[in-house]
């Protein structure tokens, strides 16, 4: 009975371990999501507009993972007026494909103070 017990409880650990580590894996995933949705703070309450993605030219590696880039957007305003808008964005490998030229994404801009967006990603 002892041995039973032994090996009952062994299972029972193991899989509140493996539990808590899948816990915090997904909750790592959930906290890179946000960070990647959060929009810069100079941005916030700024006006959006529609933005098409001509360019996406690769300037630098940061770090491991991150890759700086320029992307250069065609934005079209809701009242018809369009400028070429720009941001520098740190882009994984796998995200590239998310800023290629002909993608479209909502960008924030602010008024009278130049060509710089950022991108609003969903």
């Amino acid at each position: 009975m002892d041995r039973l017990f032994a090996i009952g409880l062994v299972v029972v650990i193991g899989g509140l371990f493996l539990a808590a580590v899948a816990g915090l894996a997904v909750l790592g995933v959930m906290l890179r999501r946000h960070r990647e949705r959060r929009l810069d703070p100079a941005f916030v309450g700024a006006p959006v507009a529609h933005g098409t993605v001509t360019e996406q030219t690769f300037r630098g590696r940061i770090s491991n993972e991150a890759y700086e880039h320029l992307i250069v957007y065609d934005v079209r305003l809701p009242d018809g007026r369009t400028f070429r808008g720009w941001e520098i964005k740190h882009l994984a490998r796998w995200q590239r494909s998310r800023f290629a030229p002909g993608t479209e994404h909502p960008v924030a801009w602010r008024p009278g103070t130049g060509d710089e967006v950022r991108a609003i990603v969903r």
